[in-house]
C-alpha cells in the first residue's frame, strides 16, 4: 500500500505517456476498465457486479478522498502546494484504487468490477448518483471534461459537506435520503 502523500502526488512516467492520449478528451479510466486481448488463451472471468449500496459507498469514498486530497494540496506551506496542480478526477480514481488495493493486478481487477457495477446500475437507472459519477469520471465515455470535478462538483460537495471527514458517512449507500432528497 502507498502512503497518503502518493495519493496527492502528481504522477509518474506512465501517466505522462497517457497524457497525449488523453489530450483529445479521452478519460484515463477507459484504459483500466476495458479488457485487453492477451496472448494467453486463458479466459478472463467477467468482472463481478457490486451491489448498489456497495457501489454508492465506493463513490462516496472516492468523493471524500478527492476533496481531502485537493484540500491538502492547496494547503499553504505544503510541499505539493508549490506545484499546485490538481490531479484530474479520472486519474485520481485510478491512483486511489492502486493505493487502496496495493498491487496493480488487484487494483485493476477491483477497478474493472467497480466500473462494471457503475455501468450495470446506470443502465437500470438505479440511482442518480451513479449517472453523475459516470459523467464526472469519464467512465465509459468517448469525451472527458476534466473541469467538471474542480469547477462544479467539488465546490458543491464542499458546500453541502463542510466536514469532509464525515462526507462518505453522510452520503451513505443510497438506502436513506441525504440532504433531504
Amino acid at each position: 500500500r502507498g502512503s497518503m502523500k502518493d495519493l496527492f502526488a502528481d504522477g509518474n512516467e506512465e501517466e505522462e505517456e497517457e497524457e497525449a492520449e488523453q489530450e483529445n478528451g479521452n478519460s484515463a479510466m477507459n484504459k483500466y476498465t476495458k479488457r485487453k486481448k492477451h496472448k494467453r488463451k486463458k479466459k478472463e472471468a467477467a468482472p463481478s457486479i457490486l451491489s448498489l449500496p456497495k457501489t454508492l459507498e465506493m463513490i462516496a469514498k472516492l468523493y471524500k478522498a478527492k476533496i481531502v486530497a485537493d484540500t491538502y494540496r492547496a494547503r499553504p506551506g505544503s510541499e505539493i502546494e508549490e506545484k499546485h496542480q490538481i490531479v484530474r478526477f479520472d486519474k485520481f480514481v485510478i491512483k486511489y484504487f492502486m493505493l487502496f488495493f496495493g498491487t496493480r493486478g488487484v487494483a485493476r481487477r477491483n477497478l474493472r468490477s467497480f466500473a462494471a457495477s457503475v455501468e450495470y446500475h446506470r443502465q437500470r437507472n438505479a440511482h442518480p448518483r451513479i449517472h453523475l459519477f459516470q459523467v464526472i469520471s469519464g467512465m465509459g465515455s468517448t469525451t472527458y471534461d476534466a473541469r467538471l470535478m474542480p469547477h462544479h462538483m467539488a465546490p458543491l460537495l464542499r458546500h453541502f459537506f463542510p466536514n469532509s471527514a464525515t462526507m462518505d458517512a453522510e452520503l451513505g449507500n443510497g438506502s436513506e435520503p441525504c440532504l433531504g432528497e
